[in-house]
């Protein structure tokens, strides 16, 4: 009598899909776990145009809002920044240059939850143009910022 070829190769298949669960396991916690790149680093000397403090009045469906964006040089050479409302004051957390634009990513706390932000100014005559977005483009806005009077 032959042995059915279902049972014989029945153990095997099983362990071969749990191989297979456990290396696609392996490989997300491996991403998860895996060293992100640092955020990118933008000399102060390719932002001129860029640092100062400005202020960004904008328009909300609840009426309107201003942030406060101070751009400055660290003592390392490159830019720093921070962003400050009513709702307080966020460090960016990474600087980004690309072409005529300056990137500053953050994220803010609202009603306990981290919302990413990236605002991305281009200089303009008489101050900065700037696009927001918010978690990820569930919600984007747009404004000019001017430089705050010292």
């Amino acid at each position: 009598m032959t042995p059915d070829r279902r049972t014989t190769t029945e153990p095997r298949r099983g362990m071969l899909l749990e191989l297979s669960g456990l290396a696609t396991a392996l490989f997300f916690t491996g991403l998860l776990l895996a060293p992100r790149p640092a955020a990118a680093q933008v000399k102060a000397s390719d932002a001129q145009d860029f640092l100062g403090q400005w202020t960004l009045p904008l328009q909300t469906q609840n009426g309107p809002f201003t942030m406060d964006i101070d751009i400055s040089e660290r003592q390392d050479g490159m830019v720093a920044a921070t962003v400050s409302s009513q709702q307080g004051e966020s460090p960016v957390e990474k600087v980004g240059r690309s072409g005529p634009y300056l990137t500053l990513d953050y994220s803010l706390d609202y009603q306990g939850q981290a919302i990413s932000v990236s605002i991305s100014l281009r200089p303009t005559e008489g101050g900065l143009s700037a696009s927001l977005d918010f978690a990820g483009g569930q919600y984007t806005m747009s404004g000019k910022a001017t430089k705050a009077s010292s």
